[in-house]
């Protein structure tokens, strides 16, 4: 919700603006009818043998003069792989509504227990299955059609008198899902306006992204300079361990699919930081064991073992609130939150158990190898 009458609505990956909004603006258009299946076939084939007589022009289909008072041509129209409609055949409906779509209280998708096919469940209110009860106990082995904005968007065999829970069958399950979104939609009980509508292209994602990289780049570089610069060898140490968190934090995006926008990219940003953060509290600890004069042994173990909880303390803390923000924020914050979560405990790996790997198999495990953590002497 934006204030007390707007509606923030994102989407990502729509390509086709005028699907959306067809979703958007559905009011009321939506009706149930029932169809002629004697008449349709006779106006299949009239608008086969007179193909400049199906359309007027403004675009509208021509009404044959055949067709009796209380009936009309409608097209039947199909959703493409691009969700756009298109036009199957034409019908013949009543021209008499025989339930509105004010009277839809719920609609989805399921699967039939017998056959295992999908099918569209939808909810009447106790008005509309009232009217509903009457329509299809009269039509018993009749087709009924689903009428959208004047088109005619699916038709289904009636086998019973049927009240308040509706099933119909018959569809694929893409067919399906896009009739239970336009039952849930269409039917709307007031009138939605678009106030606004923007669509973040392709280029500009990608010079977002680009310009991103960049920065992870160039503060990659200067982390491990200044690691180096301050810390000698075991800067190297961290800068291995930094290396790696990255190549784990990208690998866990990639294997779960997770699409890299600019607030990922700050996540990534945020979590090479944090990881640096993580190393100079072990090292500090190091160079503090040395001070009191124990061996390069003893200050690693003991350095690590005291950093543990502390490290501990500030990720945990910091990986709730990524949590939490993953499920209640928007989009955006979404991928933001996911990239530090998974950051936080690839950072919290590499710092804890890579970086002291690195220091026991070159120092603790072979005789004579000074440990270098400072260009100034301990």
């Amino acid at each position: 919700m934006q204030g007390d009458d707007q509606i923030l609505v994102e989407i990502p990956g729509a390509a086709d603006p005028e699907r959306v909004n067809s979703f958007l603006r559905g009011k009321g258009s939506l009706v149930f009818k029932m169809v002629d299946t004697q008449l349709t076939s006779q106006l299949q084939t009239y608008y086969a043998e007179n193909p400049s007589e199906v359309y007027t022009d403004t675009g509208a289909l021509k009404q044959p003069d055949f067709l009796p008072a209380g009936k009309i041509a409608a097209g039947y129209y199909v959703s493409d792989s691009y969700g756009i409609d298109e036009l199957q055949k034409f019908v013949v409906v009543d021209e008499e509504v025989g339930l509105d779509g004010i009277h839809l209280e719920s609609a989805a998708t399921g699967t039939d227990g017998i056959t295992g096919r999908p099918v569209v469940n939808f909810q009447l209110d106790s008005q509309g299955g009232d009217i509903f009860y009457k329509l299809t106990s009269t039509h018993v082995g009749d087709t009924m059609a689903v009428v959208m904005d004047g088109k005619v968007k699916a038709m289904a065999t009636i086998n019973e008198g049927i009240r308040s829970s509706v099933q119909i069958s018959g569809f694929t399950a893409t067919e399906a899902s896009d009739l239970a979104i336009v039952l849930r939609t269409a039917a709307l009980p007031i009138e939605l306006v678009v106030s606004s509508q923007q669509a973040v292209g392709a280029t500009l994602g990608e010079d977002s992204v680009s310009a991103g990289l960049k920065a992870i780049a160039v503060g990659l570089a200067l982390v491990i300079i200044l690691m180096f610069a301050y810390y000698n060898v075991s800067g190297l140490v961290a800068d291995l361990a930094l290396l790696l968190n990255l190549f784990l934090m990208i690998s866990v995006l990639s294997a779960f699919n997770f699409t890299l926008t600019l607030t990922s990219v700050a996540g990534l940003i945020l979590t090479l930081g944090m990881a640096v953060d993580t190393n100079v509290i072990i090292f500090e600890r190091i160079k503090e064991e040395r001070r009191l004069g124990k061996s390069d042994i003893a200050s690693i173990q003991t350095g690590f073992d005291k950093a543990f909880w502390t490290i501990m303390d500030a990720n945990i803390t910091t990986i709730i609130a990524a949590l939490v923000l993953s499920q209640l924020g928007s989009s955006s914050v979404k991928g933001f939150a996911n990239t530090l979560a998974i950051g936080i405990v690839s950072s919290v790996f590499t710092a804890l158990f890579v970086s002291h790997l690195i220091f026991d198999a070159t120092v603790a495990q072979r005789e004579g190898k000074k440990l270098h953590i400072s260009w100034r002497k301990n």
